[in-house]
């Protein structure tokens, strides 16, 4: 059994994550599932996740906070180090969610200027390019392999890295493996970053 938001696995006979509070599942959704969650927030502003954790509750979409300590303990950064960060909170809702709670979630940015759309300071001191994800794309459109392996935790990373330039991905078990697909039109940059996470680079 695991928990879809930090993905801890638990013995069977286990029904709720001890730290999410969220139902487990008998395997981790594949990214972009309806059920699978993704993050929407996250930051070191508490009465911010609070505030909207309640307006994502009271327009009926289930979101959960979590401290970014249990987010990362199973995810390890580009040089297979396992993140640990000390502070800050997380506040993560369904894919099916996502469109809706983020809308929320930008109406309310709107009305705190000290927060940007990753919940980070403004000015991050990096060069690395960030864009938002699409929010409307076909996942049969990505055919593209750009990854093959049985490691998980490197299936992450790299699946991570490609979101944080904005290009989404579809993953699924082929040969007893995992593969990870881009769109046509994302390849040549897809590779390129895969490469880099390969290498233990960060993303130029």
């Amino acid at each position: 059994m695991f928990c879809p938001i930090c993905k801890t696995e638990y013995d069977p006979g286990q029904v709720e994550c001890g730290d999410c509070h969220v139902a487990l599942a008998a395997s981790l959704p594949e990214e972009g599932e309806p059920s699978a969650y993704a993050v929407l927030w996250k930051g070191e502003n508490v009465a911010f996740a609070t505030k909207l954790v309640e307006e994502l509750n009271n327009a009926g979409i289930a979101a959960v906070m979590v401290p970014l300590d249990v987010l990362a303990r199973n995810s390890r950064d580009f040089l297979d180090v396992a993140e640990n960060p000390l502070f800050g909170s997380a506040v993560s809702v369904t894919t099916r969610d996502y469109p809706a709670a983020e809308r929320i979630k930008n109406r309310l940015l709107e009305e705190e200027p000290g927060e940007d759309q990753a919940g980070l300071p403004e000015s991050s001191g990096t060069t690395t390019e960030v864009r938002e994800l699409p929010l409307h794309w076909d996942p049969a459109t990505a055919t593209v392999e750009v990854w093959r392996g049985t490691d998980f935790q490197t299936l992450t990373f790299a699946a991570d890295a490609l979101h944080g330039v904005g290009i989404p991905t579809r993953r699924h078990l082929q040969d007893g493996g995992n593969v990870l697909l881009v769109r046509a039109e994302d390849a040549d940059r897809a590779l390129e970053i895969v490469s880099e996470v390969l290498e233990g680079r960060p993303p130029a």
